[in-house]
């Protein structure tokens, strides 16, 4: 653990025969049915250190047994069986690391498939209230940012209600912050649009906009400039714009466009295909 501390280290380490490898089986068998102990968090923030480097992330998920061992950790660490220090611990590295790896350009689309990996981080959404629970929602992010998986993710069917639910139930939290990113990526795919608006994401996302206030200088954040972005790649989509009219788009985003800021500039592409009917 100490080792993996010093990036300097990590040729060294990642070149070892068999140590990613033992370091999987260790945070896997260290967490069992009582849930984790200390020597699983040691083992997964090794893992999560070596797997922030960017030329290491690709090296790290193909190692044999690190994304089960990985999956294995937040599944078994969940609060509602253990909620002791340990275990809390154990899933943010975890969760951290499989963060880490899923930024990976080479690793969004193999992650995205791999068995029982999507069902896991949606579980720890759903049960977790803390930093686990936001880097489980940059998970989701990572996903939504390569292409290849914009539709897929929506055509899941579990990963849309979740976005749209964090968007909705958070307060100005970074988890949905990520979640808000993840659907104005998917936005991106205009096979989306209609997903999108059928699973309520535009609603929450309105009164983000809304709440932010009119002036972009005054913004805390940059959650209410993804939603800006949302509402311009819905506005591609022909079959998205009645529904987008009806509900207010032009009023909310109108304000934006008597200032001279990058924000008024995405707010009058959105109004500008909103209206391209009239």
């Amino acid at each position: 653990k100490n080792l993996s501390n010093a990036d300097a280290n990590d040729a060294a380490l990642l070149g070892t025969p068999g140590l990613v490898e033992a370091v999987g089986h260790v945070a896997r068998e260290t967490c069992g049915g009582e849930g984790a102990t200390t020597c699983t968090t040691n083992a997964c923030l090794a893992l999560m250190n070596l797997s922030i480097s960017k030329g290491n992330k690709h090296r790290v998920f193909r190692t044999p047994g690190i994304m089960d061992a990985l999956i294995a950790v937040i599944t078994r660490t969940s609060p509602l069986q253990h909620s002791n220090s340990p275990n809390a611990e154990a899933r943010v590295k975890a969760c951290s690391a499989l963060s880490n790896l899923a930024i990976g350009y080479d690793n969004k689309i193999p992650m995205f498939s791999y068995p029982g990996f999507v069902e896991s981080i949606l579980h720890v959404i759903d049960t977790d209230g803390g930093e686990a629970r936001t880097k489980a929602c940059s998970i989701l992010w990572s996903f939504a940012a390569e292409m290849k998986n914009q539709v897929p993710v929506v055509q899941r069917g579990d990963i849309l209600p979740t976005l749209v639910r964090v968007a909705e139930e958070d307060a100005t939290t970074e988890a949905r912050f990520k979640c808000v990113a993840a659907l104005t990526l998917l936005a991106e795919s205009l096979e989306n649009a209609i997903p999108l608006l059928e699973s309520g994401a535009l609603a929450p996302l309105m009164v983000i906009l809304h709440d932010a206030g009119p002036d972009p200088t005054q913004w805390k954040g940059q959650t209410a400039s993804w939603c800006v972005g949302f509402l311009m790649n819905m506005a591609q989509s022909d079959e998205a714009v009645p529904a987008l009219r009806e509900s207010g788009v032009v009023e909310l985003l109108a304000p934006l466009l008597t200032l001279d800021h990058y924000q008024s500039l995405k707010a009058a592409m959105a109004v500008t295909f909103v209206c391209r009917y009239d």
